[in-house]
C-alpha cells in the first residue's frame, strides 16, 4: 500500500545522494531491510520489483559481476521469474558470476527441478572448468547430481554412456572438457568451453 511507496521514495532519495565509492551498499542494506521488515506477500512484491531494479542498475557494472552480494541478489530474483533458467544463460552471458560457486549450483538446481538433468550437469562442470569458488560446494553438487542421474534414468545402455562420457572427464578442472558424445546437438563454441544443450 502507500507505506511501501513512501519508503520507496525515501530509499531512491538516499540511492540519488549516496556519495560513497560502493553504491550497491545502499540498495543491500534496503535489500535486506524489507527482506526483514515485509516477509509476506507486499513484501515479496516490493522484493521483486527492487530486486529486477537493483539487476538492470548494476548488470553494466564489472567490478560488481563477482561481488557475493551482487550475485545473491541475482539468484534471488531468479525466483520471481517465469523462466529462470534463461535468467541464469542471461546473466552468465554478460559475465556475473563466472567465478562464483554458488551461481552454477542454483542454475543447475533450477534445471534438475525443470527435469533437465544433463544440462544441470553441464552447467556444474561449466562452473568446475571456470574454477569458480568455492570449488568444494560445485563438486559435491556435482557428485550429488550424477548419483541422481545414475538411479533416476533407467534407459540402460545410454546411460552406461553417459556416466562413461562424464566420469572420462571429471579428471579435475584444468584438463579442457570435450563435448558429451551422447548429447543431441550439443556444440562446443568456442574449443573448451562448456557443452552448451539447446
Amino acid at each position: 500500500g502507500g507505506g511501501l511507496s513512501q519508503l520507496f521514495v525515501m530509499f531512491e532519495a538516499q540511492i540519488q545522494s549516496y556519495q560513497g565509492d560502493d553504491p550497491l551498499d545502499p540498495w543491500d542494506r534496503y535489500l535486506q531491510w524489507v527482506e526483514s521488515a515485509f516477509p509476506l506477500q507486499s513484501g515479496q512484491e516490493c522484493l521483486s520489483a527492487s530486486l529486477e531494479q537493483l539487476v538492470k542498475v548494476f548488470i553494466s557494472e564489472e567490478r560488481y559481476h563477482q561481488d557475493p552480494r551482487f550475485v545473491k541478489y541475482c539468484i534471488k530474483l531468479a525466483e520471481f521469474i517465469s523462466a529462470p533458467s534463461q535468467f541464469f544463460d542471461y546473466i552468465y552471458s554478460q559475465g556475473v558470476g563466472t567465478r562464483t560457486s554458488a551461481l552454477y549450483i542454483a542454475w543447475a538446481q533450477q534445471l534438475e527441478t525443470e527435469g533437465n538433468i544433463q544440462h544441470a550437469g553441464a552447467v556444474l562442470q561449466k562452473g568446475i572448468h571456470n574454477q569458480a569458488e568455492p570449488m568444494e560446494n560445485l563438486q559435491e553438487q556435482y557428485r550429488v547430481g550424477l548419483q541422481c542421474l545414475i538411479f533416476e534414468d533407467t534407459r540402460g545402455q545410454e546411460l552406461k554412456n553417459i556416466r562413461t562420457a562424464i566420469l572420462v572427464q571429471t579428471k579435475g578442472p584444468s584438463s579442457p572438457v570435450s563435448c558429451l558424445p551422447i548429447v543431441p546437438n550439443a556444440r562446443c563454441p568456442r574449443g573448451n568451453e562448456q557443452v552448451i544443450i539447446k
